[in-house]
């Protein structure tokens, strides 16, 4: 939700939007702002599709759904 809302407001066009060679970067540099925020206790959980499989694994060896949680 945090992407959608940092890229929605860098591509705005009532915003002040950055140029469109710096756009590129803003949207990066906000993708790693989030992932060094949550990162440490999130596991970087950005792509859903990422984030499942291990979720998966680790409930299937026995730690539960609280996995999931």
């Amino acid at each position: 939700m945090l992407l959608v809302l940092c890229i929605m407001a860098l591509t705005d066009k009532y915003n002040m939007a950055p140029d469109k060679g710096v756009l590129p970067l803003a949207i990066g540099g906000a993708l790693t702002a989030i992932g060094l925020s949550y990162g440490l206790n999130c596991g970087y959980a950005i792509n859903p599709a990422r984030d499942f499989g291990p979720r998966a694994f680790t409930a299937c060896v026995g730690y539960g759904v609280e996995v999931f949680t």
